[in-house]
């Protein structure tokens, strides 16, 4: 009996010796991961490194890879791997990392896949004595390849494309009066269209680099889904595109043209639509949106003050028999005609698009401009009468943006030098601007 548990504690002190033979050792290293934010001019302009602590225990890197697959720390970065993405199984043969990775894994393609890629081989190539990494999805594809396989010679030489395919574009944020669109320069290194679209959205999002801009994208909105079918770009956001939206028409109006004047700068986008939650919007707020937007090249800022710009508000329709909607415009200031000649001039010519035009009859002519008072006299060609079912809201478009004149108080409206006949005289009296007339 003796010798039987004599026995037995030695063979539990072999075993405690054996445990304590495996060694824990701590490393360090760098986890590559996706900028939120990327940059450019610097070599690693949409990836970046983390240093991090890792245990090893017998040169088991299973601990190691679970907590790189689980993110990053930095504020900076962002994980570019799907959620519950993880190592199913690894091996290092002939110097060569071999990752059998989950299947959200297998959901990437074009330029996320490349990214998420180039994260994995940039952090094994440098923590291991490696010279290649290969990643698979059982039972699934890769961009229709059964593998990803990569070195580091693949990766300069995956660097030397992403610099050929750079390219600039403008993002254009709102001045701090939400009256303007202004342009910031940025590089993007995508080929995939819809792969540009979502990074340009994204940085339209962001807080812009200058303090005397802001986005107009309604906060919390996130981009679910991108198409492009023969030069349409439709865009579905989340239900905050709608219920975070800008009060004012007029900011609402910024909004969609930032969007619109940023990515129709990708060659072949042509119009863009909406939709929130994949329903299509034909109205936001109470801006008409029923047709697809184009690029508006007169919402690009800033007054440009220099060459005697001056700024002003045309007030014209947005598909409603009742309302104004008021337009931001610059004005060149000539020699010898008054601001209200100029503007009301500006207003007759006003080009229908993205939904807003003025009711006035293109052939108006104006006979005379006159202010006295602060009071403005204006007479016109009987052709401002052409239309009668709109005369009234001609009229109010008339009053509300020459009353933008400082010192101007009302506005008079002749017809060849009197009052017409068969009208309501009262349109024909001296008026102020009412607050009803706006949408």
């Amino acid at each position: 009996m003796k010798k039987i548990v004599s026995l037995l504690l030695c063979a539990s002190i072999m075993l405690t010796l054996c445990a304590c033979q495996q060694t824990l050792v701590e490393k360090s290293g760098a986890f590559y991961y996706r900028r939120i934010q990327p940059t450019y001019g610097s070599e690693d302009g949409i990836i970046a490194p983390e240093m991090r602590k890792f245990p090893v225990i017998n040169n088991d890197l299973s601990e190691m890879m679970e907590s790189y697959f689980h993110g990053p720390e930095s504020r900076g970065l962002e994980s570019p791997f799907p959620r519950n993405t993880h190592v199913i199984s690894w091996g290092i043969q002939d110097n060569v990392l071999s990752l059998n990775l989950s299947e959200p894994f297998a959901a990437l393609s074009g330029v996320d896949l490349t990214v998420a890629c180039s994260c994995i081989a940039r952090t094994f190539l440098e923590i291991l004595p490696i010279e290649r990494v290969t990643i698979q999805v059982m039972h699934q594809t890769l961009n229709g390849q059964k593998s990803i396989s990569l070195s580091a010679d693949d990766m300069s030489f995956m660097d030397d494309g992403l610099e050929q395919l750079r390219t600039t574009y403008k993002i254009y944020y709102a001045d701090q009066r939400l009256r303007y669109l202004i342009g910031l320069d940025t590089v993007v290194s995508f080929a995939d269209e819809e792969d540009i679209i979502r990074f340009l959205i994204q940085s339209l999002m962001a807080t812009p680099s200058s303090s005397d801009l802001q986005p107009t994208i309604p906060y919390g909105t996130k981009l679910l889904d991108v198409s492009i079918k023969n030069g349409l770009c439709t865009l579905n956001f989340s239900s905050e595109f709608e219920s975070n939206a800008w009060y004012k028409l007029e900011a609402r109006r910024l909004t969609l043209l930032s969007i619109v004047n940023t990515i129709t700068q990708i060659e072949g986008i042509e119009q863009v639509e909406f939709c929130t939650e994949g329903n299509l919007l034909v109205q936001y707020g109470s801006l008409n949106i029923s047709a697809p937007f184009v690029a508006e090249e007169r919402a690009i800022g800033p007054v440009r003050t220099g060459i005697n710009e001056f700024d002003t508000t045309l007030y014209v329709s947005n598909g409603s028999s009742e309302y104004l909607a008021g337009i931001p415009t610059r004005i060149r200031q000539t020699a010898g005609i008054q601001q209200e000649e100029l503007i009301l001039k500006t207003l007759i010519r006003f080009k229908s698009i993205n939904g807003f035009y003025t009711t006035i009859p293109p052939a108006t002519v104006i006979n005379s401009v006159t202010t006295d008072r602060g009071i403005c006299y204006i007479d016109l060609s009987k052709e401002f009468l052409m239309n009668p079912d709109t005369l009234e809201l001609s009229i109010r478009g008339i009053v509300a943006s020459i009353c933008t004149v400082k010192g101007i108080k009302g506005v008079k409206i002749t017809i060849n030098g009197k009052i017409p006949s068969g009208f309501d005289p009262n349109l024909f009296d001296v008026l102020t601007t009412q607050l009803d007339w706006f949408a």
